[in-house]
């Protein structure tokens, strides 16, 4: 019994390791595509921690981005979890009660659902993340 314990224990901190690593280059990328704005003075980007107390993989503390706009609105890009149905992970961008989320989906593959009742989930990039962050602070 107790080997099929630390079977789990090991899959469960391979599997965190592999999301956390993909939640990092996201982040950089995130990074990146707002570059020019925050050389500009358009935004500030801080780095921050999370805490993720319930997952599939175990708690975890895991990057997040705090985003600050022109008039005092933030944004937080920060992970929710290992837990959804045809995913390996999501993470929130979040701003007041607005929320845009992003999936990793089994592929490896980042995809985003904006903040509309109706949308899609489509191949993230540069410019949907853009149209979702206008979308959020809107």
């Amino acid at each position: 019994m107790k080997r099929n314990e630390h079977e789990l224990d090991v899959e469960s901190s391979s599997l965190r390791a592999s999301w956390l690593e993909a939640v990092d280059a996201l982040l950089r990328t995130i990074r990146h595509w707002l570059d020019r704005a925050v050389r500009e003075g358009l935004a500030k980007i801080d780095i921050a921690s999370v805490h993720v107390p319930e997952d599939a993989v175990g708690a975890y503390d895991a990057p997040a981005l705090k985003i600050t706009l022109p008039g005092r609105r933030t944004v937080w890009v920060r992970p929710v979890g290992t837990l959804c149905v045809g995913g390996r992970g999501i993470v929130d961008v979040v701003s007041g009660s607005s929320r845009a989320l992003l999936v990793l989906n089994r592929a490896g593959i980042w995809k985003i659902r904006a903040s509309g009742p109706s949308s899609a989930l489509v191949p993230l990039d540069e410019n949907e993340f853009a149209r979702a962050l206008t979308e959020l602070i809107l």
